[in-house]
Order: C-alpha cells, then sequence, then structure tokens
C-alpha cells in the first residue's frame, strides 16, 4: 500500500481498505458456507443411520413385525395389540400343557 501510495497518490488507501474489509466478509462467508455444508451432510448421514438402525430392530420384533408399519398408531393401540399378543401366546401354551397333560 506504501510503495503504490509513494507511486500514485495518497487516497490510494481507500482501495486497499476497501479490498481487505470486503476480503475479509467474503472469506467469512466463504468459512462458514463450508462448516454449513459440512454440518448438513454429516446431519443427514446420521438420520439415515438412525433410520437404519431403528428399521433394524423393528424388523426383529415379532409384535412389531405383524404391524403395519405405514401407519402410525397411539400408544393405547399399541398396549391393545401387545395384551392381544400375550393372550394369544398364553393360550398356545395353555393349549400345548392340555395336550401333554391329556396324551402324556
Amino acid at each position: 500500500m506504501y510503495y503504490v501510495q509513494d507511486a500514485h497518490s495518497f487516497w490510494d488507501w481507500i482501495y486497499f481498505v476497501l479490498l481487505i474489509v470486503i476480503g475479509s466478509f467474503f472469506m467469512i462467508n466463504l468459512c462458514l458456507v463450508v462448516i454449513a455444508t459440512q454440518f448438513s451432510e454429516t446431519k443427514k448421514r446420521e438420520m439415515e443411520r438412525m433410520r437404519q438402525e431403528r428399521a433394524r430392530f423393528t424388523s426383529t420384533s415379532t409384535l412389531a413385525s405383524s404391524t403395519n408399519n405405514s401407519e402410525p398408531t397411539t400408544c393405547y393401540a399399541e398396549i391393545v395389540k401387545y395384551i392381544a399378543h400375550l393372550w394369544r401366546r398364553f393360550k398356545r401354551r395353555l393349549i400345548k400343557k392340555l395336550r401333554l397333560y391329556k396324551y402324556g
């Protein structure tokens, strides 16, 4: 800047000050865009990983695999389904024990 002022004019400092101010705003915006992009990519990867884990855990459960997962249900509906599941399991075990007792 001082060499340009010596060679040309005293008012050349305005160019250098504007260059530094505008350049710093540009660099700050560039850094913020890079950080925001990395954050969104990481968030997308984590959401996909959570979705895969949730699908893996719900598919292994017999109660969850028997229901239609496309429709959201309430907590009370899930409790009723679970009680029905327990009742069917109890009934199967009771019939099995009665058969063993009758023919055993």
